[in-house]
């Protein structure tokens, strides 16, 4: 139970194809103090109202997001994700082996926070969600 005093915790969605790498972040990223919405891909694969379900009454303050190949389609996706409430005024993390064609696909868009390369130390995840949450919201796309 939660102390009057004590401010709620902030609020992480992690999506990511790997069971298990999305155990280890949920984990840190518990350590660290934060709500953890853990979304395994393939659960909410061409299914917003899936999605729309998992995070009724969660909303993100930061999504980190990993996007494996195919990179294209990975972007696609985030493209939609990025569009359905809440995650339409987060910023996020990308995590993906392939740094360089995220990097090229992300471009300058204004919701992406940081895009880190895989493997990466837990710790470069935890900072980089602590920069976004101290950054406030993102500029609007529009």
């Amino acid at each position: 139970m939660q102390n009057r005093d004590t401010p709620p915790s902030r609020v992480v969605a992690v999506f990511n194809g790997t069971p298990d790498a999305l155990l280890m972040l949920r984990v840190a990223l518990e350590h660290a103090g934060f709500t953890v919405v853990p979304v395994l891909m393939r659960d909410i694969q061409d299914d917003v109202p899936g999605l729309e379900a998992i995070l009724r009454g969660r909303s993100p303050d930061v999504v980190v997001y990993d996007i494996a190949p195919p990179y294209e389609a990975q972007w696609h996706a985030l493209q939609l994700l990025k569009t359905t409430p809440p995650l339409s005024r987060c910023y996020f993390i990308l995590t993906s082996t392939n740094r360089p064609q995220v990097d090229r696909l992300a471009g300058l868009d204004p919701q992406v926070f940081a895009i880190i390369g895989t493997p990466y130390d837990l710790k470069d995840v935890i900072q980089a969600v602590h920069g976004a949450l101290e950054a406030g919201l993102p500029p609007s796309s529009t």
